[in-house]
């Protein structure tokens, strides 16, 4: 019964996802990034007329620049992402969707997780689609460049920071019934967090830059701009995937101990 409804509230909010302008914004604003950085830097790397001893060196400058200018959309798209989803929970009680599900054998958890799935779901879809894109815009300007690289830093780069950022800007402002006030309250949770919650101790692991996981496939993808990481590195990685599991369970927390105290005094 959990599993079947888990499932119909993911494919809802895929659908729902598709039919709005979040998932297409997402895309376009990913793609013309891309392609004004095609269009600037695009044609000045190219290894076509390169001798071939130096063809590999050409082509590892070029998968840098492609792998900087890819990880440096993850900034904007971090603190971005949490605000345009900020509406998806309190949108389905400011259009009375939310008292017809509260109406059904439907639990607080469940109706949180599907919601986080169908977005995930989506954003996954999104993402594949603008690196698919991307990609050939790149290879159509500069040539061959490292497709697996390419590939690794828009799954455990863009991937995480937007599975993290997203599913936190959704259960955030699951409490609220508004979304005006969802999008405010969202704006300036996320910049306070952005600019605060820093240094070295694990609270800095929540803040929604992510710079950790940047930081770290820029070392491994791009060494020209960092230095190679070394283990110590490694482990502030790992530390940054469970700050972000942390703050994604904290957050789901409050949220279901919230709608539940909300349909309690209904």
């Amino acid at each position: 019964m959990i599993l079947s409804q888990l499932r119909g509230m993911a494919f809802y909010e895929f659908r729902q996802h598709w039919r709005g302008r979040l998932l297409v914004a997402l895309i376009l604003g990913l793609v013309l990034t891309v392609g004004i950085n095609v269009l600037v830097a695009g044609g000045s790397v190219r290894c076509d007329t390169v001798n071939l001893p130096d063809l590999a060196v050409c082509q590892q400058g070029i998968t840098i620049t492609i792998t900087a200018v890819t990880l440096f959309l993850a900034l904007p798209l971090a603190v971005l992402l949490p605000i345009m989803v900020a509406e998806i929970i309190p949108m389905d009680s400011q259009r009375g969707v939310r008292s017809w599900l509260d109406a059904m054998p439907l639990q607080t958890g469940t109706y949180l997780l599907g919601k986080l799935l169908g977005l995930w779901l989506a954003l996954v879809m999104a993402l594949l689609i603008a690196m698919l894109i991307s990609g050939a815009l790149w290879w159509l300007a500069t040539g061959t460049f490292d497709l697996l690289a390419y590939a690794q830093v828009w799954v455990f780069g863009i991937g995480v920071v937007c599975v993290f950022n997203g599913g936190l800007g959704v259960l955030l402002s699951a409490g609220l019934t508004t979304r005006r006030r969802a999008i405010a309250w969202n704006a300036v949770l996320i910049v306070a967090l952005a600019a605060l919650v820093q240094g070295s101790d694990f609270l800095s692991y929540l803040n929604p830059l992510r710079m950790p996981i940047i930081n770290y496939h820029l070392a491994v993808y791009a060494p020209m701009l960092m230095a190679s990481p070394d283990s110590g590195e490694l482990a502030i990685l790992l530390r940054a995937f469970a700050g972000g599991i942390a703050g994604l369970i904290i957050s789901f927390c409050t949220a279901w101990v919230w709608l539940r105290w909300q349909s309690s005094r209904m």
